[in-house]
């Protein structure tokens, strides 16, 4: 049980994108995400799902969030369902998740869950959410979008954490990159249709969707799908 920067929550219906090859998973961002985890619960029906939240993650998660005890599992025959009563117990509104109001709409399973054993009072809590807007570290941004995929989103972060564990990048990209980091600005945009943020400082444009948003507005941009370590900090040592 935990949220989710991009999908709010990822519970039984999110969990089944990892049924998926890296070639369909882009895809899925391609059509936006939600609505493709609403067409998948409809293809791919469990005959039983357990959600494990004895222990979950709340906040920025699934990477950068912090744990939360529960006490619970939660086990059903719809995915829907489950998702739903899940959300119960964090707290959050279902009929707010886009996945889940997704499900609804197309009938992946009923309206409302019908719940038995423990009472969900008994172990309702409340998770705090993600920031729907962005996740950042200091005064780098990166910006969500349900077009970007986890692979480019995750390849900034990973590049970054290389960085730090690298005696290479001591002395040229550790400090430039603290000095951005604190006393300056950096916004991360990535994923087909992506947008530039009305307040922002220096742009990069990452992964091969943004190639051409980064063209018309003269930005910075790093290729790949998704973009490889080396060229991601050769990016920022450049950035002026």
């Amino acid at each position: 049980m935990k949220t989710h920067g991009q999908t709010t929550v990822t519970l039984a219906m999110k969990n089944q994108k990892g049924l998926l090859s890296n070639a369909a998973k882009k895809r899925f961002h391609l059509l936006g995400l939600h609505e493709p985890i609403a067409e998948l619960a409809k293809a791919v029906k469990p005959d039983l799902i357990i959600v494990d939240a004895v222990e979950g993650i709340e906040g920025e998660g699934p990477l950068r969030g912090r744990r939360k005890k529960v006490g619970a599992l939660v086990l059903g025959t719809n995915l829907l369902e489950v998702d739903m009563a899940c959300c119960e117990i964090m707290g959050i509104e279902y009929e707010k998740v886009e996945h889940i109001k997704e499900g609804l709409e197309q009938n992946v399973g009923p309206e409302k869950p019908e719940i038995t054993g423990i009472n969900p009072e008994e172990v309702k809590t409340s998770f705090k959410r993600p920031d729907e807007k962005h996740g950042h570290i200091l005064n780098v941004y990166s910006w969500r979008n349900p077009y970007a995929c986890s692979m480019c989103i995750d390849s900034f972060s990973l590049a970054v954490k290389s960085a730090v564990s690298n005696p290479k990048y001591l002395l040229t990209f550790i400090p430039k990159f603290a000095y951005l980091a604190i006393f300056k600005r950096i916004d991360i945009i990535h994923g087909f249709h992506a947008k530039i943020p009305d307040e922002h400082g220096r742009i990069i444009c990452l992964g091969d969707c943004t190639k051409k948003i980064a063209e018309e507005n003269g930005f910075m941009y790093v290729k790949g799908c998704p973009p490889k370590t080396e060229d991601i900090l050769e990016a920022l040592k450049e950035v002026k």
